[in-house]
């Protein structure tokens, strides 16, 4: 395992939901939070200088029986971000989108015939992470034929595997 990265056995977990009732529920995530790391010395300028890096959380969340307690596995990976303007986080918000969508494939046979939901932490309002709400909508519906719940989209509904499981995770 590379320094920064920690990873959920994907085997485990499959057999984790192929041992919960059907009426368990299964929520993916994702999150990432910004950091720098310095760069490899520059061997014509002499010098060290930092690049933006991310962390992104992944999780799996097993809600058992769809009314009684969870079991959640994380993945944590750390990538150098392709974000020009940290205001505007595009690349860093479609990166979350591909990694929870990937995580999603990686159990489409465990899946078959199961009540699952993406939760997507972007924004609908005019917050840095809004540039991929329309983005993130479809693809996930384009690849999973659902629409992932993300903020604010109604009350009832919160992103709370990203924005609050896989947040948990990245702050270990």
């Amino acid at each position: 395992m590379k320094k920064g990265n920690k990873n959920f056995d994907i085997e485990e977990v499959r057999e984790f939901i192929k041992n919960s009732s059907p009426e368990s529920i299964i929520y993916f995530g994702c999150d990432s939070k910004v950091f720098t790391k310095e760069r490899k010395k520059d061997r014509k300028k002499g010098d060290k200088s930092l690049k933006g890096m991310a962390k992104y959380s992944t999780v799996v969340v097993i809600h058992k029986d769809g009314n009684k307690g969870a079991k959640i596995f994380g993945k944590i990976e750390d990538e150098e971000i392709k974000d020009g303007n940290m205001g505007r986080p595009f690349a860093r918000m479609y990166r979350e989108i591909e990694k929870v969508s990937e995580l999603v494939q990686e159990f489409e046979e465990e899946l078959i015939d199961r009540t699952f939901q993406i939760h997507i932490d972007v924004n609908k309002e005019d917050f840095g992470s809004h540039v991929a709400y329309g983005t993130a909508i479809g693809y996930i519906n384009s690849l999973f034929g659902i629409d992932p719940v993300m903020k604010n989209e109604e009350k009832k509904n919160h992103p709370w595997a990203a924005s609050c499981a896989a947040d948990r995770m990245g702050n270990y």
